[in-house]
């Protein structure tokens, strides 16, 4: 898998490591897929940012407000080049608390 990278104004830097866990970002057995959000890019383990979606609809890092769809993220053949195909469905947001 390809690294994921951080959009930014200028240079976009490499991340090596979950902003929610701080764990290598990597796909494994214990925290899952890597998935990265849509309009911001910003990359995590699947089980981090599910669990950050229950407290919270924004992007850790940048605080950007996410859509209001689910997102699942597949593993692809090693021919492909991203190895994570990110597939968003249509889902109506929890009422807040």
């Amino acid at each position: 898998m390809a690294p994921a990278h951080a959009p930014g104004g200028g240079d976009d830097v490499t991340v090596a490591e979950c902003p929610i866990c701080m764990e290598e970002l990597v796909d494994n057995n214990n925290r899952g897929l890597v998935t990265r959000l849509p309009g911001c890019l910003h990359s995590f383990h699947e089980s981090c940012i599910a669990q950050w979606f229950c407290r919270a609809a924004t992007c850790p890092c940048c605080r950007r407000d996410m859509p209001t769809y689910s997102m699942c993220t597949y593993p692809l053949p090693s021919y492909y080049p991203e190895r994570v195909i990110t597939i968003a469905l249509p889902i109506p947001r929890r009422p807040q608390q």
